[in-house]
């Protein structure tokens, strides 16, 4: 459940397909590593309990999502999704808004794929703006930095 999305009085899900993955051994029968997608296919479809557009996550193999407030003010929740790869912490923290009939990218930042917090979490509201933070470890410890979310109208 992800909440009323579409703000009809219905509680919707999403629902998040990821793709087969390839079983690999290292050094014998009993250690492996999940390493590739069958067929190097390695995208997520996230569908939804309502009437609302597939969106395609490409290149990851597994992804958290959640909903934030209607930024734009269309009557539709914008989506974050945290897609997640095979191994590392580093991730991205993608914000979705539908435009038209398909879901448009907003904005991405870094972000920890390893971390319990919601998404949520990371929708910031700073006098009257909206940001999302994100984690960056390029000074080799771990920051918060915000950047301002500019919907498109």
């Amino acid at each position: 459940m992800i909440g009323d999305v579409n703000k009809d009085g219905i509680l919707d899900t999403a629902f998040v397909y990821t793709p087969p993955t390839i079983r690999d051994y290292w050094y014998d029968d009993s250690s492996y590593a999940l390493v590739n997608c069958l067929n190097n296919e390695c995208d997520n479809r996230i569908t939804f309990s309502c009437n609302l557009p597939e969106l395609v996550i490409y290149n990851f193999v597994w992804a958290r999502v959640e909903f934030i407030d209607d930024l734009d003010g269309d009557g539709i929740r914008e989506i974050m999704v945290a897609p997640k790869w095979f191994w590392s912490c580093v991730g991205s923290l993608k914000l979705y808004s539908l435009r038209g009939n398909e879901w448009k990218e907003i904005l991405s930042v870094q972000h920890s794929r390893c971390t319990d917090r919601p998404l949520s979490s990371f929708h910031v509201k700073r006098k009257g703006k909206n940001f999302l933070e994100a984690i960056d470890w390029s000074s080799g410890d771990e920051e918060s930095l915000l950047f301002e979310i500019k919907m498109m109208k």
